[in-house]
């Protein structure tokens, strides 16, 4: 199953489970997937799973860098091809995660695993920020411009130019049932920024003060 940007769509894997894939994401399985020992399932990109649980049959999910490995419970895991940084947020249960250096480590609900190269950390977050894309929004708080503009970008399937050297952090919630243009007017309103558009490109600027 592959999303276009811009899009996104729910999957019911065969045992029942449900995944809600974001924009630009691929999600692969065995047609064999109920006759083996484990359920498995490999992500590029971002998926929301509400897993049906059966001990017997561990679900596994499996990204470039990382591995999950869950019996029942619903979870955020975060792993496009192109961001330094993946993650695993945890809502309901408890999920085992294996990071790129083979370290294995077990989260509980609230709980963050997020992994850069061959290091990770484990910290608390409220989950909404991490799982409202789902519902048509995006919900941050303290979160870097950049990283939400690249969200934007994939949402809408846009290009957005933004320098990544400016440190620029926003909270706040964004509907994404309103056009790009309207999102980011209210970034604009928010945040000390300039955007503009030339060529079917946005270009993002800090004010000069």
């Amino acid at each position: 199953m592959e999303v276009p940007l811009g899009s996104q769509t729910k999957v019911i894997l065969p045992d029942g489970s449900v995944v809600c894939l974001n924009s630009g994401s691929v999600l692969k399985y065995d047609p064999a997937f109920l006759r083996k020992k484990s359920r498995e399932v490999y992500l590029i990109g971002e998926g929301y799973f509400e897993v049906q649980k059966n001990p017997e049959k561990p679900f596994i999910i499996k990204t470039s860098d990382m591995g999950v490995k869950v019996l029942g419970t619903s979870f955020n895991v975060s792993a496009y091809r192109e961001d330094v940084e993946k993650s695993v947020v945890l809502v309901t249960g408890k999920v085992e995660v294996t990071a790129s250096n083979g370290e294995s480590v077990r989260i509980l609900p609230n709980d963050r695993f997020r992994q850069s190269t061959d290091k990770y950390v484990v910290d608390k977050v409220n989950v909404e920020d991490y799982v409202s894309w789902k519902e048509g929004r995006l919900s941050f708080k303290n979160t870097e411009l950049g990283g939400i503009l690249k969200q934007l970008s994939r949402y809408y399937n846009v290009r957005i130019d933004y320098d990544k050297q400016q440190q620029i952090t926003c909270s706040g919630k964004l509907n994404l049932d309103d056009t790009i243009e309207q999102i980011l007017n209210t970034i604009t309103e928010t945040a000390p920024v300039i955007i503009s558009k030339e060529n079917n490109v946005y270009k993002v600027t800090i004010k000069k003060k």
